[in-house]
């Protein structure tokens, strides 16, 4: 049998109180619902901003496609080289795709706001309801039926720059059909006011998300202490 030591006694013995007081010091109290609604915000602001790049870079293909020819001049468009047209249809079906992935991103991010609201009010309303003090809990009740109203508000925001932005990915898959039956100078040439306007309408766009991410940001400030 092993006998312990003086030194293995005194090592137990300092151990022994930091050992039982260890399980103490993890807290019970659960995370605030906010902190998540304020993640799942932050996370969505990210998608807008992929969003208004990407909303850049299909314009960029729209003028580049309009260039092949505008270019030319008018009497020089029959020695525009076809290699050159079939480049610039190339990259304005790249630049629809990558638009319409960031789009998804933005539902996707835009519905796990709402479930992650949704929760926080459930439980915000469970919390009320376990108040004994009739104060507190009217008081309370106020602040969270504000806190819904204003993300009311926003979703109605939210909702109208989705919109805005499925139809400009109409606009883009409406020029990129009508193209993929006359990809010729002539062509393209006949669609150039078209273009240009189609090119344009996506500045406007990207301001009109830039709103939606500062009425994001905005209602994130109300759940915040830095708010």
């Amino acid at each position: 049998m092993q006998r312990s030591t003086p030194n293995t006694l005194l090592l137990a013995l300092l151990l022994a109180p930091t050992l039982a007081f260890a399980p103490a010091c993890k807290s019970s109290e659960p995370a605030r619902p906010a902190l998540k609604t304020l993640d799942v915000s932050s996370q969505l602001v990210g998608v807008y901003e992929a969003l208004t790049a990407e909303l850049g870079a299909a314009s960029t293909a729209v003028e580049g496609l309009r260039g092949t020819v505008e270019s030319q001049g008018i009497i020089r468009r029959e020695k525009v080289a076809v290699g050159d047209l079939q480049a610039a249809y190339d990259s304005l079906g790249k630049a629809i795709g990558s638009l319409e992935k960031s789009q998804k991103s933005v539902v996707g991010a835009r519905e796990t706001l709402r479930k992650t609201v949704e929760k926080q009010l459930k439980q915000w309303d469970a919390d009320i309801a376990g108040f004994e003090s009739a104060d507190l809990r009217a008081t309370t009740q106020k602040r969270r039926d504000t806190a819904a109203t204003r993300f009311a508000t926003l979703s109605t925001e939210l909702d109208g720059v989705a919109k805005s932005v499925e139809g400009y990915l109409g606009r883009l898959g409406e020029v990129k059909r009508a193209l993929a039956h006359d990809l010729t100078p002539e062509g393209v040439g006949a669609l150039d006011a078209i273009l240009k306007d189609t090119a344009g309408a996506s500045q406007p766009l990207a301001d009109e998300v830039g709103r939606a991410m500062a009425a994001l940001r905005e209602y994130a400030g109300t759940l915040s202490a830095k708010g």
